[in-house]
């Protein structure tokens, strides 16, 4: 059997795929670069806005166009949009996506995949404890999982679950093993990286905790590794003992991707963000002071409901304080099932895109969209 998989969204989503991959290939399956050629479909979905769903959506006409009167070719849909159907915080029914897409075959939570692959597949598996990852650049290696944070815009606690960290030795064995492989950079990927706390085994087999900066720390110490990144950071947890590691470990990446969403407080607060304007400019200020050669970027929702003009203003001001370097910039997108999208959505498209193009023109240097 020959499988395609077809991956939206961001690195956590590449990084998931990978690993679907890696089980596929281990239960004997064989991975091909074109759908036309593949007997199963798998499609790793994103939630992040309302485009990210009709695109997998849109695959309608496709899928059917692939699978003609082949009934055995299947089609798999996990990732986020299965997860907010699947999960515990559930958005929406399965029903909803089952009418959406009645095209899928399967619906799997990223979590479950192993289990309903073997269960689904009848072929021996063998060498499961050998998986081999892809070896890119840069390895990619997932860290956390979930989030607990609620911002109020937000779908990934509802499609990812509430937040769990990986064990410690668990993560330091992958980034030695892609090191052993040829592998010189790793990235550290969560939706809060810097909320991780892992398990480890100490010498007499208790357990133990491990923050975050201990995490880069150790694995700053890893032979054959020459960088280290990380994302997404929270800035209610950008503590003053990670920006040390970040300043004073010499492996670890000065690229630092801190999400402000708005420069104002009231509309901090009704995102949920857990921080204000002032505290933000402070741990800006503490990282150019200490990071030597930083370079910041950022994450700016516009529009988002009640935003007045002046609260843009504030964003505009906030944003030039900062003096980022990149910055995404996203007008706001209701996503059903949010805290938010209880709000009223009441700022123009017209008025959202005027304001992303504003704070587009307010940037130091280059912008990536």
């Amino acid at each position: 059997m020959k499988f395609y998989i077809l991956t939206f969204g961001c690195q956590q989503n590449i990084a998931d795929s990978q690993r679907i991959s890696s089980l596929l290939i281990s239960l004997g399956l064989t991975e091909v670069n074109s759908l036309k050629s593949a007997d199963i479909f798998v499609i790793n979905s994103c939630s992040v806005r309302q485009a990210a769903e009709d695109k997998v959506y849109g695959l309608a006409n496709k899928v059917k166009a692939w699978r003609g009167t082949d009934k055995r070719k299947l089609v798999i849909l996990t990732g986020c949009m299965s997860g907010s159907a699947l999960s515990e915080r559930k958005r929406f029914p399965l029903s909803y996506l089952r009418n959406k897409a009645p095209w899928v075959d399967y619906f799997w939570k990223i979590d479950d995949f192993e289990e309903r692959a073997k269960e689904n597949f009848e072929i021996v598996c063998t060498g499961y404890s050998t998986i081999q990852y892809p070896i890119p650049s840069t390895h990619l290696v997932p860290i956390t999982s979930g989030c607990d944070n609620f911002c109020s815009y937000c779908v990934v606690p509802y499609a990812r679950g509430p937040e769990h960290s990986r064990p410690i030795d668990e993560i330091i064995t992958e980034a030695k093993k892609a090191v052993s492989r040829g592998t010189k950079e790793i990235m550290l990927l969560g939706q809060n990286v810097n909320s991780f706390v892992g398990e480890c085994d100490d010498v007499s087999i208790h357990k133990y905790k491990e923050s975050f900066p201990r995490l880069l720390s150790i694995l700053n110490e890893i032979s054959g590794l020459e960088k280290i990144s990380f994302m997404t950071s929270h800035p209610k947890d950008m503590s003053d003992e990670l920006i040390d590691a970040i300043a004073n470990l010499p492996k670890i990446s000065k690229d630092v991707h801190l999400p402000m969403q708005s420069g104002d407080n009231e509309i901090l607060k009704k995102m949920n963000r857990g921080y204000t304007v002032e505290y933000y400019l402070g741990i800006v200020k503490k990282l150019r002071k200490k990071v030597k050669g930083i370079r910041l970027s950022t994450d700016i929702i516009v529009g988002f409901p009640g935003e007045t003009e002046k609260q843009f203003e504030n964003t505009i001001s906030a944003f030039k304080k900062a003096k980022f370097d990149h910055a995404f910039i996203a007008m706001y997108s209701l996503r059903p099932g949010t805290a938010a999208a209880r709000m009223k959505d009441d700022v123009p498209l017209s008025e959202k895109r005027r304001r992303h193009a504003v704070l587009l023109n307010s940037l130091r240097t280059k912008t990536i969209i």
